[in-house]
């Protein structure tokens, strides 16, 4: 059943927030741990996280093939149209960069 009354509109899909959160998630795992548990949890929770969060979802498509992180495709709809978005979820733990000040002109 597609969501049309929660989280981001079809056409507004926050690609950002969606990844920071799937990053967290994963960061325990790495890839290969990630492609032993895929059937088991975390491909539900996955699916399950995103149809909760993106109005009208139309499809999902994941690859888990890169060493990485898992592709994610998503296809939104609402009346003006259809929508495609795609990013990575990376597993593993990741280097934080540090934001540097803007040097004064």
């Amino acid at each position: 059943m597609a969501n049309t009354t929660t989280g981001f509109r079809a056409s507004a899909v926050d690609l950002g927030q969606l990844q920071a959160i799937i990053n967290d998630v994963l960061e325990p795992f790495d890839m290969n741990q990630v492609r032993e548990r895929w059937s088991e949890d975390i491909f539900t929770w996955l699916r399950r996280f995103l149809m909760s969060w993106i109005q009208r979802c139309k499809e999902i498509h994941f690859d888990t093939t890169s060493e990485r992180g898992i592709y994610i495709q998503l296809v939104t709809q609402d009346d003006h149209g259809y929508y495609t978005y795609e990013f990575d979820g990376f597993a593993g733990k990741r280097p934080r960069g540090r934001l540097q000040r803007a040097p004064e002109p």
